[in-house]
C-alpha cells in the first residue's frame, strides 16, 4: 500500500505510491466527452480498468502506454481495479 502523504481539506489522507510497488507503473489516458484525463496506474489496475471499459463503455476511450506515467496523478481508487 502507498504511503500517506498529507491531509486534504476534508481531513482525509491522500495515498501516494503504487498499491503494487513491484509492478511497472503505466500512463493511462481516459477520454470522456472530448476531455482527456491522464493518470498513473500499476499495470494490473490499468489492464482491469481497460477490460472494464471494453465490457461496459463508461468512458469514450482509454489508452495505456509505457510512457512516463510518474508525472501524472494516480488513478483515483486504483486499488478497486486490482481484481475483477
Amino acid at each position: 500500500m502507498g504511503r500517506a502523504e498529507r491531509e486534504d481539506d476534508g481531513g482525509a489522507l491522500r495515498v501516494s505510491g503504487s498499491p503494487r510497488p513491484a509492478e511497472l507503473d503505466v500512463h493511462l489516458a481516459v477520454y470522456v466527452r472530448g476531455m482527456r484525463f491522464d493518470f498513473t496506474a500499476c499495470m494490473t489496475a490499468a489492464l482491469w480498468f481497460l477490460q472494464e471499459h471494453q465490457q461496459r463503455r463508461y468512458v469514450d476511450a482509454v489508452s495505456v502506454s509505457l510512457a512516463d506515467g510518474a508525472r501524472y496523478p494516480r488513478l483515483p481508487n486504483e486499488r478497486l481495479n486490482l481484481e475483477p
